[in-house]
């Protein structure tokens, strides 16, 4: 990020990189103390009825946890008002029934498996389902659409709150405008908070929304709002249900809407590094062990190994152990498993399952590959799709790292952006390692200093640090960045 030159900017850059040559040095501190999705193939509704053996739409009548092989699975069941494709085209007897299902459940004792990226229902909704021949949803959320009281297909909004086009009509005060928003890059799930400046926003309450992106349309309402004033907001970065699937606010705009449903967008993007679920493992040592039946073995499984070495190179107290052959499958059984299956549904690429105690530890691990599709390393005209990139995806998934959906980390090649496009190839980023740092802390230490240039202190300026998340200098230009693993960085803003 360094200039050459004698421009005032470039000189900072070579002031600062030598001002915190000693800063680097880092402090040991003791380390302290020491869930799960889906990567989905993109489908368009033409792809899901044509991949479909059932289409209907219905309303929500039942759910019910049953015994499945892998886990519990819920079995959802539909008053069927219109039947779109399958045995019984253009049924609207309200008698007839049918039922889908998704993986995942809870059990009798309170644990439950969790596998996000599988959509959600609740009784008395409304809903269009794309199912197979088993029954089972395809495409994971994407194979559940909401229907409006009219019975056409609607967006969602996460979190409560009305889509902005069904909220109250704008009322006498001015209209709002967000001037800025701070810091630029904050995450969610976390706790943490932005702060948005700017005017109009009234003194009642109104709503704040993140970018949550899946196809660009649905937003993320934040819930924990600790300050609203005509000019100031305060709220945390949330995670939360879209399309019926938990995921993380991902990064593009920030909406705020006053009580009488003006509207005002952010003209900067917030950048979300990561969003965390909240679960996580007892310990930070976790083995995994290999069924690559149906592949090239040795392969596949030095790509598995590659992947749990990136996770393991992340800076973290976390460690991914290979254990091994094996010849289980996904089930519960006391195995962190990865195998292949020609039983996932249709649009999905993989999934992990996580078994968690009603507590919110997890227990166990599985992830599944789909076992229809040509598995290699991704390389160019080989046709292939890459193991190590989808296994490092759902490892931030064991992480209990969320899917990232928003408009600015679209086509970035983030490694918990939910989609794959084939032959696409990825790695950590920085986000998806601060992301690691955050859940499973190691030893760290703090890069501190001062920017300054010719004039004084420099408030206001970003500073990055390699892998580290920017910062941005306060009063004074004095700036810290904590939980930094040992080793050198380069500083620079």
């Amino acid at each position: 990020m360094a200039r050459s030159g004698r421009s005032s900017a470039g000189r900072f850059a070579v002031v600062l990189a030598v001002l915190l040559a000693c800063a680097v040095v880092l402090t040991l501190a003791q380390p302290p103390s020491p869930a799960a999705a889906t990567m989905l193939r993109r489908e368009s509704a033409s792809d899901l009825m044509r991949d479909a053996t059932t289409v209907v739409d219905g309303t929500v009548t039942s759910m019910v946890s049953e015994p499945y092989a892998g886990g519990p699975r819920t079995a959802v069941r539909l008053r069927v008002g219109q039947a779109l494709k399958g045995a019984r085209v253009g049924s609207q007897h309200a008698a007839d029934t049918v039922t889908v299902y998704i993986l995942g459940g809870v059990l009798s004792d309170g644990s439950r498996l969790v596998v996000d990226g599988m959509p959600s229902f609740v009784p008395g909704e409304r809903c269009r389902v794309y199912a197979d021949a088993r029954g089972g949803v395809i495409g994971g959320y994407q194979g559940k659409v909401p229907l409006d009281a009219m019975g056409t297909t609607r967006p969602e909004v996460a979190g409560g709150g009305a889509a902005a086009s069904q909220r109250a009509p704008l009322g006498t005060q001015s209209a709002p405008v967000i001037a800025s928003v701070s810091p630029y890059s904050a995450s969610a799930g976390t706790g943490t908070s932005i702060d948005i400046a700017g005017s109009g926003f009234g003194d009642a309450r109104g709503i704040v929304e993140f970018t949550c992106g899946v196809f660009g349309v649905n937003r993320m309402v934040a819930t924990d709002v600790a300050l609203w004033t005509d000019t100031h907001i305060r709220c945390a970065v949330p995670t939360g249900t879209v399309g019926a699937f938990a995921l993380s606010a991902g990064s593009g705009p920030v909406v705020v809407t006053t009580a009488d449903g003006a509207v005002a967008s952010s003209l900067t993007d917030l950048r979300v590094p990561f969003g965390y679920s909240g679960l996580r493992f007892a310990g930070d040592n976790v083995t995994y062990r290999v069924n690559a039946d149906g592949t090239d073995v040795a392969a596949c499984t030095a790509l598995i190994d590659a992947a749990a070495d990136a996770w393991n190179q992340a800076g973290s107290a976390f460690r991914f152990s290979d254990g091994g052959p094996t010849g289980a499958t996904f089930a519960l059984d006391g195995q962190n498993v990865i195998s292949w299956s020609d039983e996932v549904p249709d649009g999905v690429i993989a999934w992990t399952g996580c078994h968690t105690t009603p507590a919110g530890v997890i227990t166990e691990c599985d992830l599944q590959f789909n076992g229809t599709i040509k598995w290699g390393d991704g390389a160019v005209g080989s046709g292939t799709t890459d193991v190590q990139s989808i296994v490092e995806h759902e490892f931030g998934h064991w992480l209990c790292l969320l899917d990232i959906y928003g408009d600015g980390d679209v086509d970035v090649d983030r490694m918990m952006y939910g989609f794959d496009t084939p032959g696409q190839r990825r790695v950590l980023d920085t986000g998806d390692i601060a992301g690691i740092r955050w859940i499973y802390p190691g030893p760290s230490g703090s890069i501190e200093g001062i920017a300054s240039d010719d004039s004084g202190p420099l408030p206001g300026v970003l500073v990055l640090a390699d892998t580290m998340e920017p910062t941005e200098t306060a009063e004074q230009g004095a700036f810290g960045m904590l939980g930094v693993p040992p080793g050198q960085y380069h500083v620079a803003f």
